[in-house]
């Protein structure tokens, strides 16, 4: 892709994305002038009102980017509207408490939720066109993959077939070849991207430089390797620049404060939760007079073994250690209280107990069973750098993983967490879990509107034990 073309595509990205957040940071002005303005305590009424629209244009960018509401590049209509939704809820409801801070009691709600519902209405207006703008200023790129093994080429046009507005295969190369053939290829088909399938790393680093060379955009999969080089530390020895690599080990400051988060939002989350949970006891507990809590084992740092607790949500003798993969809608196993408690994962609010405990953290790779782990590990050796750190509640994979999301890549997600953990990554993380817990289950399937293969199915059953 040229320059020119790339720069096209971002500068066009952003005027449509500013076009929706300037529209509605004047709707929440206008509103918020209006309604809340003439409620400030004395002290804030000079500069109420534009301490609040700051706070907002931040919020608002910073969800809007987090949970995909400007991803036009990529994202479907439905899924832009369902991340604007999710974005105009938690900024108002963030905003509705500075208001209460600047009004210094409880204000009138309506206002903020004609906020939202503004926002929202203004979101689907103007994705269509936002979409159509894109299109039409943003060619789709000329795109070649380049592969080493069947399974790979597979898993590279099945991504690039859920971006088919973006991308256009034009051709695929079988790495098996040298740098200076695949390059004449590559020219011939006038590619303007590759997408670098997990092949050998010589012949990727050579692809990437010559890539970089010919102005072509290189997609690369990463493997395990590329995730612990990128989490490597830069030091000099003699004079000379070396990348330092180790075994996952957050600093004191960040494994202090850690705990001090799982511990503080693990209590709240029991404390607000605890009238839900016991309601769901007792539900559970008059359906079948069965029990109300399953335990099972799982994995954490260093392969240490624990049990976790989970509300039971299948009837009463059944098996439960069935693998074939059945949906949330058609699986007879569930009780009608289970099926909801799964739909919105209430049935793993025990688990918080586990992070009081320091079994799990809010943050983390997914905890997986014992037997389960060692069969991963056994067909992936590299499986095991995983429990380099403490399983967590939440995390890349279950954030941002798919159904059909195969063993190596929710690996890869894993190790991208690893490699990169702070704060700051684990708070983005927790507020991303916020659109997770409301997204219908299967929702990729419908939009992506295809039909799965018996691998795609069985990497979508292990993904949701």
């Amino acid at each position: 892709m040229s320059l020119i073309k790339w720069r096209k595509r971002e500068i066009t990205t952003a005027f449509c994305s500013m076009a929706l957040v300037i529209i509605n940071i004047l709707i929440f002005y206008l509103v918020w002038e209006k309604y809340y303005s003439p409620l400030y305590y004395s002290r804030f009424f000079s500069i109420g009102r534009y301490a609040a629209t700051a706070v907002c244009f931040w919020l608002y960018i910073y969800l809007g980017r987090l949970y995909g509401a400007f991803w036009l590049k990529i994202s479907r209509i439905s899924e832009i509207i369902y991340a604007n939704i999710v974005t105009n809820v938690i900024t108002g409801g963030i905003l509705y408490i500075v208001a209460w801070i600047f009004i210094r009691h409880l204000p009138n709600i309506l206002p903020m939720m004609l906020i939202i519902c503004l926002w929202t209405v203004m979101a689907c207006v103007w994705v269509k066109p936002a979409i159509m703008v894109m299109n039409h200023y943003c060619a789709v790129e000329r795109m070649v993959i380049i592969y080493d093994s069947s399974a790979n080429y597979h898993n590279g046009k099945n991504i690039l077939s859920r971006v088919t507005w973006r991308f256009k295969v034009v051709g695929e190369i079988c790495a098996g070849q040298n740098v200076a053939s695949v390059m004449e290829q590559l020219n011939i088909f006038h590619a303007e991207a590759v997408l670098l399938c997990d092949i050998p790393t010589d012949l990727k680093n050579e692809l990437i430089k010559r890539c970089i060379m010919e102005n072509i955009a290189t997609y690369v999969q990463p493997n395990a390797g590329d995730y612990l080089i990128n989490s490597a530390k830069s030091v000099q020895i003699a004079n000379m620049p070396f990348l330092f690599c180790q075994r996952a080990s957050g600093s004191s400051f960040y494994t202090f404060f850690k705990r001090i988060l799982d511990v503080l939002l693990g209590t709240i989350g029991l404390i607000i939760s605890g009238p839900v949970m016991l309601i769901i006891a007792v539900l559970i507990k008059i359906y079948d007079q069965g029990p109300v809590f399953v335990k099972e084992q799982r994995v954490t740092l260093n392969k240490r073994v624990f049990d976790i607790y989970k509300f039971r949500t299948t009837k009463v003798n059944v098996n439960i250690r069935d693998t074939a993969y059945k949906s949330l809608y058609t699986d007879d196993r569930l009780t009608p209280i289970g099926r909801f408690l799964r739909r919105f994962r209430l049935n793993e609010l025990p688990k918080l107990v586990n992070v009081l405990k320091g079994d799990l953290a809010i943050v983390g790779p997914r905890a997986e069973e014992p037997k389960e782990a060692l069969l991963h590990e056994k067909e992936m050796p590299e499986y095991a750098l995983k429990f380099q750190v403490k399983a967590g509640l939440t995390g890349y994979v279950q954030i941002f993983g798919r159904y059909s999301t195969s063993l190596a890549d929710r690996l890869q997600m894993d190790l991208m967490y690893i490699g990169q953990q702070n704060l700051a990554w684990d708070m983005k993380m927790i507020l991303a879990t916020i659109k997770v817990i409301f997204l219908p289950e299967g929702l990729d399937l419908v939009l992506d509107g295809r039909v799965f293969t018996e691998e795609e199915e069985n990497n979508f059953g292990q993904a949701n034990t």
